[in-house]
């Protein structure tokens, strides 16, 4: 029950990344940028599968990611809203454990978080806005952060292999070719998203219309993800796995982006039934797939493990 509940929270919070506060179900444009997203992630994203239903990666990306857009969100409201929000002194002290939290949840992650934190409070102070709670969740997230990295199972989790060769050493053993692949991959795993979101920009320019709209946005999205990407560079492992947070990134750049450009209503129904097409496509291919591995996993797992249930 929690972890879906969990999983769909993920969704509302990046569609409330994509629209500055949280989207109403009584808005059909917060809907339509909560199917877009949903959609988006579900065609793109690296191993969606087992990113959603394996406990191993749940557990350590998702519900990170969960963690990491909880402390975010704060920042974005506050900066997307007119007047800045009174709170209560209560709210310095979650946002530093939140900060802590966000810091603690993944290597690849926890440095995007404390630039994003960081920035949004240097932008909140040159407009007269800073608060405190807001440098409670940098030193929060860069605390915990530290505490990740330099935690005694580290060497542990990587068989040593960070203690053998530093950052530096790991770049250039790579390779340029095989760095360049890795801080390119949100590239390639968004190819599409790329295209379509290309081809809709062009046509309404050659109409016209705005060719771009929540541009700023767009872009910073678009930069945290390859600012994840690069991080990988100094970990001693890299998989797939470790770019789902930057194609969900992308995922939701792509959306702010293109839902404000589709005023026409034909054009909107043809964008709710691609993303409905999209979203079952996604399910029933992960029910296929789980009717699969489920059986073989099942054989292959003793019986008292709960492998024959």
């Amino acid at each position: 029950i929690v972890t879906p509940l969990v999983e769909l929270l993920m969704f509302v919070q990046l569609a409330a990344l994509a629209l500055g506060r949280w989207p109403s179900p009584r808005r059909t444009d917060d809907a339509l940028v909560f199917a877009a997203i949903l959609a988006l992630v579900m065609l793109s994203a690296p191993q969606i599968g087992p990113m959603l239903f394996y406990r191993p990666f749940t557990g350590t990306y998702t519900f990170g990611f969960v963690i990491s857009l909880a402390f975010v969100l704060p920042y974005r409201f506050d900066l997307a809203s007119a007047e800045p929000r009174a709170r209560g002194w209560w709210w310095t002290p979650i946002v530093l454990v939140a900060g802590a939290a966000a810091g603690l949840s993944n290597e690849h992650t926890a440095p995007a978080c404390a630039a994003v934190a960081c920035i949004a409070a240097i932008v909140a102070w040159r407009r007269g806005r800073l608060r405190a709670w807001m440098i409670a969740g940098v030193a929060g997230v860069l605390a915990g952060g530290l505490a990740l990295y330099f935690a005694p199972g580290q060497a542990l989790r990587y068989d040593g292999l960070a203690a053998r060769e530093t950052a530096w050493q790991l770049v250039r053993d790579r390779g340029l070719r095989l760095d360049l692949a890795f801080a390119l991959a949100p590239v390639y795993f968004a190819r599409w998203r790329l295209l379509g979101v290309l081809a809709l920009l062009v046509a309404r320019g050659k109409r016209g219309g705005p060719a771009f709209a929540n541009r700023r946005l767009a872009l910073a999205l678009i930069g945290i993800a390859f600012a994840i990407a690069v991080t990988l560079l100094v970990s001693p492992k890299v998989g797939r796995r470790l770019y789902f947070a930057s194609a969900c990134l992308i995922a939701v750049a792509a959306a702010s982006a293109v839902v404000p450009l589709l005023a026409a209503r034909r054009v909107r129904v043809a964008a709710w039934s691609g993303c409905a097409v999209a979203i079952a496509y996604a399910l029933v291919t992960c029910v296929h797939t789980y009717a699969i591995v489920g059986r073989e996993s099942a054989v292959e797992q003793p019986a008292h493990e709960g492998g024959a249930h």
